[in-house]
């Protein structure tokens, strides 16, 4: 899939959240930030990290993100955004709540 398959997937979002533990060491989104910030800058989009570390900074950055107009979400895959899905998902102002095989599908180029 090429960027025009990428604006079909995230249609008229420039301003795209990626939500993820920071406390996890494993996590893709802080080890592969500059292929992210290569594919939003590929897509027109501008990438907002919304990092969280424990179940209490959910709340906090979901309404940091709305402050900055982000227009939709992906959340990484992590045992802690797993085990609180429907709270974020609840939380959500937006539209848009993907998961995380955009980020994969990114990363690796099939979008771009």
């Amino acid at each position: 899939m090429n960027d025009a398959g990428a604006t079909r997937v995230l249609p008229n979002t420039p301003r795209v959240g990626l939500l993820f533990n920071a406390a996890n060491p494993l996590n893709y989104a802080t080890a592969s930030a500059g292929e992210l910030a290569a594919a939003a800058q590929v897509l027109k989009i501008q990438l907002h990290h919304l990092e969280i570390r424990s179940a209490d900074d959910i709340e906090r950055t979901m309404a940091a993100a709305n402050l900055r107009r982000v227009e939709a979400v992906v959340v990484v895959g992590d045992p802690l955004t797993f085990r609180h899905r429907k709270r974020i998902n609840e939380l959500g102002y937006w539209p848009w709540i993907l998961v995380t095989t955009i980020v994969a599908a990114l990363m690796w180029g099939t979008l771009i």
